[in-house]
């Protein structure tokens, strides 16, 4: 059993790691990722779970990848279905990345520093038409 304090326990705890949590202004109707307290209006915003699936605006294929990373990848903002626009690594799988693919969350392994390290997960897109 981990400690309470790990790393990999805190990570866990977070309720946006399994989620995309945005935040939403009820004043002027914008919503926003990653969340704020406070609207660019002045008024309090509430929680907001945003849609899992949207579109390629744009994308960039890094071929020369940091340590701990394997290339190549493609980084991508993607405007979210009905909420803002985001930047996130995009998974191809085989089919064809293009600006308008159709992409969905998902839930992978972003890097590990080293083999006896904990390994680092995040968010992810995948291509799905």
């Amino acid at each position: 059993m981990p400690h309470l304090s790990s790393p990999p326990m805190t990570w866990r705890n977070q309720r946006n790691r399994y989620m995309l949590l945005g935040s939403y202004c009820s004043s002027c109707e914008k919503t926003f990722y990653p969340p704020t307290r406070i609207c660019s209006c002045g008024s309090k915003t509430d929680e907001k779970r945003l849609p899992r699936t949207g579109k390629v605006l744009t994308y960039t294929t890094i071929n020369a990848a940091p340590t701990g990373f394997d290339s190549p990848y493609n980084i991508a903002i993607i405007q979210l279905d009905n909420g803002p626009k985001i930047t996130g690594i995009v998974i191809n799988n085989g089919k064809r990345l293009s600006i308008g693919s159709v992409v969905k969350t998902i839930f992978r392994k972003l890097f590990t520093s080293d083999p006896s390290d904990v390994i680092q997960y995040t968010m992810k897109f995948e291509v799905v038409e």
